[in-house]
């Protein structure tokens, strides 16, 4: 967590809104930390156009679960889900009876925190921990470009250059991650994927994002368009994203 992360308190309370941001600035303080935080306390889908996808910037959302009388808090979670796989997300609420249902929404909360709790302040503070100590592991593996890929049991840390391609797994809805050694299945799309990654990887096919740099050749035959990747990967080309392809083998391969 540094500059490169923005805080989003969003809360139909202002009192509340104030108290979260007083712990939160009181622990960026202590640790001498710079980041931003952006309050929303009416029009919360506003949000939504505040999301700019970038696996770069890290966005933590302190979100109340009921927000008002008409917006609910658990489908604006899966809309900042939906547009930031790799937020936090850290449910603040009045009843936790709540909690389960929001369990059920499957945004990977980090943790729920009742406004009513006296330990409140050390409960932020040791989500912000957390975030801070996570984000130092993955700026931490050789100053590479990395990727956080969350799983509902574990979260990875891959890097980028170690990435073959993905796939869909469109029966389950899912994407697969394959690398040279591991595949990891996880719940994201390919365009988010490629929101957040460079140029070097290649939207060839609806089914599969590959990158570029661990191609081995190219398939001509209209009849069977294909890219061969590391380890013998085979992976389709739609016939629209062929040209590219062949311009990128003739350059470097």
């Amino acid at each position: 967590m540094d500059e490169n992360s923005r805080i989003f308190i969003i809360e139909d309370n202002i009192q509340i809104i104030h108290q979260i941001r007083e712990y939160i600035s009181e622990y960026l303080s202590k640790h001498k930390i710079e980041s931003q935080i952006i309050t929303v306390s009416e029009r919360y889908e506003s949000i939504l156009e505040q999301i700019v996808p970038d696996n770069m910037v890290i966005n933590i959302y302190f979100l109340d679960i009921i927000l008002g009388d008409e917006t609910n808090g658990l489908s604006l979670a899966q809309k900042i889900r939906s547009k930031d796989i790799f937020g936090y997300i850290v449910f603040i609420t009045s009843h936790m009876e709540f909690a389960y249902p929001a369990i059920q929404y499957k945004v990977r909360a980090l943790d729920y925190i009742l406004k009513s709790d006296e330990e409140m302040k050390r409960k932020i503070f040791q989500c912000l921990e957390t975030i801070r100590n996570e984000r130092a592991g993955i700026s931490g593996i050789s100053g590479e470009r990395t990727i956080l890929i969350r799983t509902s049991g574990t979260d990875f840390i891959i890097p980028t250059r170690d990435i073959i391609f993905f796939e869909t797994n469109t029966e389950k809805r899912s994407i697969i991650l394959h690398t040279i050694n591991k595949t990891i299945e996880f719940r994201s799309t390919l365009d988010e994927l490629k929101n957040s990654l460079d140029d070097s990887f290649y939207r060839c096919h609806r089914s599969f994002l590959i990158n570029l740099r661990h191609i081995r050749s190219v398939s001509k035959n209209r009849s069977d368009l294909h890219v061969i990747m590391l380890n013998d990967f085979k992976c389709l080309i739609a016939p629209k994203y062929l040209k590219k392809l062949l311009d990128y083998e003739k350059h470097t391969l």
